[in-house]
């Protein structure tokens, strides 16, 4: 009886380690050193000594144990494991190298263990050669993926990974009390508080990467990439624009060329999650039409696929002159035809709206444009003007 009770209170105990045990890879002369909630670390020592030892981690409900780091040691040289960080899909490594020389320096790895990726290897910031105080003092991991830590002794450097580069943010005697509070790092020198902007680098980007793709610009965390292809009628180019926290790449504007005819990009516009894009199509006989597109990254909505700014019309050498995208979605532009003069419009929560209306008579020249919140400005013939584009 007492080996039946005994049983029974030992099999809850054992049956979740039994589940963890399922989902990651059993590899041979791994064990587990570390566990950080559903992600464990774990270790395979070989035999002879300078080869290096290998650790991994691995998400126990996604199953991937990509390579964390690498370290070697042998009478000459020793690398150890300082510091395991994980936050979400991301897990930070710090490693510590020694050698008889009096070279010393600290190393960074970071992996994502959802996607299997590993984002960052053997990243340093300095090199601590002769200093043998030389230590990992703090080391903090953002919810996205950024890192930051304060090495040194008396003298002390603040760094981040960049994509796979270290980006010092500031040396001073003593760098302490770390933290990263969104796009800012947050620390003192000498007990007085300051900050500094990450770079938008150290955000690992979550875009997929799609083959023919290129960059074509970056402002903060969005990117706009682009793939050109030809072929017998001519060239087609497709751009998508991504939120490299989000993952999301939806497509923001295609353009096609041939026969006589063209279509480029005039203005590619980033802003809050928002991205947008303004082409140009013009035919053989000078005949021009713009046409808006525009994306919201967070969810990947397109919420205007190429709008004609004339509802199909076609103008003479028609162009944009200012363009300007508000961070709440909302594309006002000022276009310019010679037959037509100035015009002034916006795209506002579906629909195209005609501030200033095309006019052959009217020669007033409008510029300056901005947008505050909902509200349109420009100077027309140096005389400052404002519309409420909603409510």
């Amino acid at each position: 009886m007492r080996r039946w009770l005994l049983i029974a209170l030992l099999l809850p105990l054992a049956a979740p380690a039994v589940a963890e045990a399922r989902s990651c890879p059993k590899r041979p002369g791994y064990k587990v050193v570390e566990r950080h909630g559903p992600v464990v670390l774990t270790l395979r020592t070989p035999r002879r000594g300078y080869l290096p030892s290998t650790y991994r981690a691995c998400h126990r409900r996604i199953g991937r144990d990509p390579v964390l780091l690498q370290v070697t040691g042998d009478e000459d040289a020793s690398e150890d494991l300082k510091k395991v960080l994980r936050r979400g899909r991301y897990v930070a490594a710090f490693s510590q190298y020694r050698d008889k020389y009096q070279s010393n320096w600290i190393s960074v790895a970071l992996v994502d263990v959802v996607s299997g990726r590993r984002l960052a290897q053997d990243v340093r910031a300095t090199n601590g050669d002769g200093r043998a105080y030389y230590a990992l003092r703090e080391a903090v991991l953002g919810p996205f993926g950024e890192v930051a830590w304060i090495e040194g002794d008396d003298e002390t450097t603040l760094a981040t990974l960049a994509g796979s580069q270290a980006r010092i943010i500031a040396s001073a005697g003593r760098l302490a009390g770390l933290a990263i509070d969104g796009d800012l790092v947050r620390f003192t020198a000498d007990g007085q508080p300051r900050s500094a902007p990450l770079p938008p680098e150290a955000v690992p980007t979550r875009c997929p990467r799609r083959f023919g793709y290129g960059p074509v610009a970056r402002q903060g965390h969005l990117v706009v990439s682009g793939r050109a292809i030809l072929d017998e009628s001519g060239e087609q180019t497709t751009y998508r624009v991504c939120d490299d926290r989000l993952g999301r790449d939806p497509v923001l504007a295609a353009t096609s060329s041939g026969e006589g005819e063209s279509e480029a990009v005039e203005r590619l516009l980033l802003a809050g999650p928002y991205g947008a894009a303004i082409t140009r199509y013009g035919s053989k006989y000078g005949d021009t039409q713009l046409f808006l597109w525009l994306v919201d990254t967070r969810t990947g909505a397109r919420l205007a696929r190429g709008v004609s700014t004339t509802g199909g019309g076609m103008r003479t050498e028609g162009r944009v002159v200012e363009a300007v995208l508000g961070p709440t979605g909302i594309l006002a532009l000022i276009e310019f035809s010679r037959t037509t003069s100035y015009s002034l419009s916006a795209f506002v929560d579906g629909r195209l709206v005609s501030v200033v209306g095309e006019d052959a008579r009217r020669r007033s020249r409008l510029e300056d444009l901005r947008l505050e919140g909902d509200v349109v400005t420009w100077l027309e013939d140096g005389v400052r003007r404002e519309r409420r584009l909603r409510g």
